[in-house]
């Protein structure tokens, strides 16, 4: 869908991109990957022409975007900026209505559109008739995700939408996107210096540094394999995290204990489908050794402690290590 061909951004003198490529397929999640300065903001803005490029192609859908005028190319795209970018003289109602309205779309269709994105985001409906500076950060950022959304773009640009917000509500905001069905069908292309958040979001990480492409690949790719030292020190101080993030409670299940099965195996059960990171969010209390949660690996049910996924995790990865 997204085709990078040879691209380069340069101010003045200063190369903030050099000589890129990179391709997004339809309903892939693409993170760009780096510390400040590296160039992927800039990279971003190059695909909604806020930025121009200096050299190289930037194509959607097999059409060069300096084919296409701005404004129609940005309409059937999303973009979600790192802080609250509300216009604050427009209620949320009308903050959402903003691209749906550009497009002509009927009042009662739009309005029923921003009903259905407040609930998905689990806002009140009071808030539609709210000024931003009456949200919290985290309710300011639901709208702004709401906002890009609002005219159902096939593709969505996010440059660290997650990052101005306190940590507690940036995970919940994080996990409440990830589940949104919507999510789940855009092609998306994001900005964050997080390494946690690219390996929880992505589908592949693309790692820059010095405006250019260090790295491209999956999670497991830039941590199994990585290229060379500074893409192993990048990821180094987040190791132990990222391997809970790139290894699922399905992967591990024959090291989970046998004869544990849950008392009713019809009870809903977790998937064993979601990564051991987020299977140990799914404890109230990690302390308490007693707590345990019921997870589905197709036809088997267990009862599983923090101790069980953390010792069956041990006993794959020593299984995994002896073979390599």
């Amino acid at each position: 869908m997204i085709e990078v061909s040879n691209v380069s951004k340069s101010f003045g003198k200063n190369a903030a991109v050099d000589n890129i490529s990179f391709t997004v397929k339809k309903g892939e999640k693409l993170i760009l990957l780096g510390v400040s300065g590296c160039g992927k903001t800039t990279t971003l803005k190059m695909l909604n022409k806020l930025i121009d490029v200096s050299s190289g192609t930037i194509s959607i859908d097999g059409t060069d975007i300096q084919d296409q005028p701005a404004e129609k190319l940005r309409r059937n795209m999303g973009y979600v900026l790192q802080r609250n970018s509300l216009f604050p003289h427009f209620t949320v109602l009308e903050n959402i209505a903003v691209v749906p309205n550009l497009l002509y779309w009927e009042k009662s269709r739009i309005d029923e559109r921003a009903k259905v994105l407040l609930e998905k985001f689990h806002l009140p409906q009071e808030r539609l008739l709210a000024y931003p500076k009456e949200l919290s950060g985290g309710e300011a950022q639901r709208v702004n995700l709401a906002r890009a959304l609002a005219a159902d773009p096939p593709i969505l640009l996010m440059d660290e939408p997650f990052s101005a917000l306190d940590t507690i509500t940036r995970k919940a905001m994080r996990n409440e996107f990830v589940e949104l069905g919507e999510f789940k069908e855009k092609t998306i292309v994001m900005v964050t210096h997080d390494v946690q958040e690219a390996f929880e979001i992505g589908d592949r990480i693309c790692l820059m540094d010095g405006g250019k492409i260090i790295q491209i690949g999956t999670p497991k790719q830039l941590l199994f394999a990585p290229i060379n030292d500074f893409v192993r020190d990048f990821l180094s101080n987040s190791y132990l995290q990222l391997l809970l993030t790139v290894t699922r409670c399905c992967d591990i299940w024959k090291f989970l204990d046998d004869n544990q099965q849950a008392a009713n195996e019809n009870d809903k059960a977790f998937s064993a489908e979601i990564s051991v990171a987020a299977a140990l969010e799914r404890f109230k209390d990690k302390n308490d050794t007693d707590q345990k949660i019921r997870m589905r690996c197709l036809d088997s049910v267990k009862m599983l402690s923090v101790s069980d996924l953390l010792q069956g995790f041990a006993n794959y990865k020593a299984k995994t290590d002896a073979r390599t």
